[in-house]
């Protein structure tokens, strides 16, 4: 196994056991730089504490959000990049 295909199998493998418990924030917009100028980052209840000093400033209650921190979308750069690792 090369190394591409080791780490293909690393990351599915994370993957596969993610759960909302691990993700500390989850970001849904365009691609840029990040700073939620071009979407939104949502926390859990359960994150927003540590979310909230890691960022400096709260969260306010619209960006709590359990169901859309479960949605998670890849942009076709990021799919691409991954396609690259098989």
């Amino acid at each position: 196994m090369n190394e591409n295909e080791r780490m293909q199998a690393v990351i599915a493998d994370l993957l596969q056991t993610l759960t909302v418990a691990d993700i500390l924030t989850a970001y849904s917009g365009k691609p840029g730089c990040m700073c939620g100028c071009n979407g939104t980052y949502n926390v859990t209840e359960l994150s927003r504490t540590e979310a909230s000093e890691k960022r400096g400033y709260s969260y306010d209650d619209e960006d709590v959000s359990t169901s859309r921190v479960y949605c998670v979308h890849l942009n076709k750069a990021a799919v691409a990049k991954l396609s690259e690792l098989s």
